[in-house]
């Protein structure tokens, strides 16, 4: 009986022993499994450790979610394409071949999260206040993300660039085969988007009373009285423009004309629409020499009578080709510069996607601790 009480009292820090041996091993089992190779960069190996650092530092809504190896995949290529490009902007830079200045990745940020320029300039008349240090916070948040961002663009930039110099050189090059490949998978999206041509007045909105002179030169026009006769009257008096452009229904433009859309959808020819407000537009203007030069238009209430309308029609082989031909070029000289970095995948490497969660959250590091 006594020897029996006394094993038990062995056994307990034996078995206290184990149990932490066993955790000790399952940390650096867990380490080790981080130290994993996933890719190689110019011979340098990049880890699932970074890549799990990579998905950390992203902001929430630029996080993907990650249900399948192949978004980990992706988020690898971008990592290591965004390496390769930076590394090549750095290059073209120094050399003075592309100049991005880092305002226009301030103004782009600032359009894409305006909460940031909000609180910096409201913040202490909010309801309730921000403090000193939230403002802070927003301002130095701010720079950080301005900084990156700043990065990813001097990064297209100096692809952009690269890939025309090669194409011009025969360093790459698409062939009329690949393009039809290309086409034949995406033709149904291929589209020649709806155009409107116009012609009309614009009404700069600084001046008293704009809003009612564009909506009496709309009737005035609807009445039956000519656009260019309207645009005369109006211009030497100071108060009104012409105006003459075709607009395209490009979705990627639809923050500046959007507006437009809105009136001119579905419109025919001999329409009058308007007042329409137009901000952020530009103008080609003909001075007395012929010489044709883009100016900036003014806030403005715009009226304007359709001239011409072409519906939305599919894409030919020969129309399609332009539009295809810059993403496929941007594919081969991202292709190249991987070679030239002597870039490898390991595709197998890669962590488990179930790791990151497949419901609620869009990956681990966005739960609640």
């Amino acid at each position: 009986m006594l020897a029996d009480c006394s094993a038990r009292r062995w056994l307990k820090p034996v078995a206290a022993f184990a149990w932490l041996m066993c955790c000790y091993a399952g940390c650096g089992w867990l380490a080790d499994s981080d130290r994993i190779v996933v890719a190689t960069l110019d011979g340098v190996p990049i880890r699932r450790a970074d890549i799990n650092k990579v998905l950390r530092d992203m902001q929430p809504e630029e996080r993907p979610n990650i249900s399948t190896r192949g978004d980990l995949l992706r988020v690898l290529n971008t990592y290591i394409d965004d390496k390769v490009k930076a590394e090549l902007a750095k290059r073209l830079e120094s050399e003075g071949k592309i100049k991005v200045p880092r305002e226009y990745a301030a103004q782009r940020f600032d359009a894409m999260y305006p909460k940031y320029k909000i609180a910096m300039e409201q913040g202490r008349t909010m309801d309730p206040p921000l403090s000193d240090p939230e403002i802070m916070y927003y301002e130095q948040e701010r720079e950080s993300r301005i900084d990156q961002l700043y990065l990813r663009i001097q990064g297209e930039a100096a692809l952009a660039f690269e890939a025309r110099k090669q194409a011009e050189e025969g360093g790459i090059q698409v062939s009329d085969a690949e393009l039809q490949e290309e086409y034949d998978m995406q033709q149904d999206s291929l589209v020649n988007p709806e155009t409107v041509e116009f012609d009309g007045i614009y009404f700069p909105t600084r001046q008293d009373g704009a809003s009612a002179l564009a909506t009496g030169a709309r009737e005035r026009l609807r009445a039956g009285e000519q656009v260019a006769v309207l645009a005369t009257e109006y211009a030497m008096a100071g108060t009104g423009f012409p105006l003459r452009a075709p607009i395209r229904k490009d979705p990627s433009a639809m923050a500046k004309f959007g507006p437009f859309w809105e009136k001119a959808e579905g419109a025919r020819t001999g329409d009058v629409i308007g007042p329409i407000f137009i901000r952020g537009w530009g103008g080609a203007q003909t001075d007395a020499q012929g010489q044709v030069t883009e100016v900036q238009i003014p806030d403005s209430f715009l009226v304007c009578k359709i001239t011409r309308v072409e519906d939305q029609s599919p894409m030919s082989f020969e129309q399609a080709k332009p539009v295809l031909m810059p993403g496929m070029l941007y594919a081969k000289m991202v292709e190249k510069l991987r070679t030239e970095h002597g870039v490898e995948v390991y595709e197998k490497n890669l962590p488990d996607p179930a790791a990151y969660g497949s419901s609620g959250p869009k990956s681990i590091f966005d739960q609640k601790i």
